[in-house]
C-alpha cells in the first residue's frame, strides 16, 4: 500500500525548516509522498522562501494558499488532494525522533491490526465527553489529553475509511 503524511502548516518558517530537517534524517523513506500546505498570509519573501525549501525534496507535493485556513479545512483540503493508500496527519510540532516509528503505526493498519492508530483527546464540551464515556464505556485514566476524540498529530488511517467520513 502506499504511505503519505499530510502536513497543513500555518507559516512559521523556522519551525518548518526545524520539522523538515527530522523529516528528511530520520523518516521520509517510510512514506512515499509528503503533503505539504503552507496556508498563510505571511510577507511574500517569507512564504517564496517556505515554498522553495520544500519542492527541493522530490517527495513533496506543495499546496498553497495565501491566507490562514482553519485547521480542519486545511485537513480536508490536503486529504482531497492526497492518491495514496495509507494517510498519516502530522503537524509542523510534531517531530519524529525514532526511526522505523512511523512504518510500524502504518504496518498496524496494513495488517489489519486496527483501523486507525492515534491519541485520544477531549476536544470538546465537558458533557460530550462525560456522555461518550459513558455510552462506549471509555476509560479515561493515565496519563495526557483523553478523550472520545482524536489528535490530527500523528493519526494514521486508510484513505477510503476517511472519504467516508463527513471530512
Amino acid at each position: 500500500m502506499t504511505k503519505a503524511a499530510l502536513l497543513p502548516t500555518p507559516g512559521d518558517p523556522y519551525v518548518l525548516v526545524f520539522w523538515f530537517r527530522f523529516f528528511e534524517d530520520i523518516w521520509q523513506n517510510e512514506i512515499d509522498k509528503l503533503y505539504v500546505y503552507i496556508n498563510t498570509p505571511i510577507e511574500d519573501k517569507v512564504f517564496d522562501f517556505m515554498c522553495n525549501y520544500v519542492k527541493r525534496n522530490p517527495k513533496v507535493e506543495l499546496l498553497t494558499k495565501k491566507q490562514a485556513n482553519d485547521h480542519g479545512v486545511s485537513h480536508t483540503e490536503i486529504l482531497l488532494k492526497s492518491k495514496e493508500d495509507l494517510i498519516m496527519f502530522v503537524e509542523d510540532d510534531g517531530i519524529v525522533f525514532k526511526p522505523n516509528a512511523i512504518t510500524d503505526a502504518f504496518d498496524k493498519i496494513e495488517r489489519d491490526h486496527t483501523d486507525i492508530v492515534a491519541s485520544g483527546r477531549g476536544s470538546s464540551a465537558a458533557s460530550l465527553i462525560e456522555a461518550a464515556r459513558i455510552k462506549y464505556d471509555l476509560d479515561y485514566s493515565g496519563y495526557g489529553d483523553r478523550g472520545p476524540h482524536f489528535w490530527p498529530n500523528f493519526f494514521f488511517a486508510k484513505r477510503t475509511d476517511l472519504l467516508k467520513t463527513d471530512l
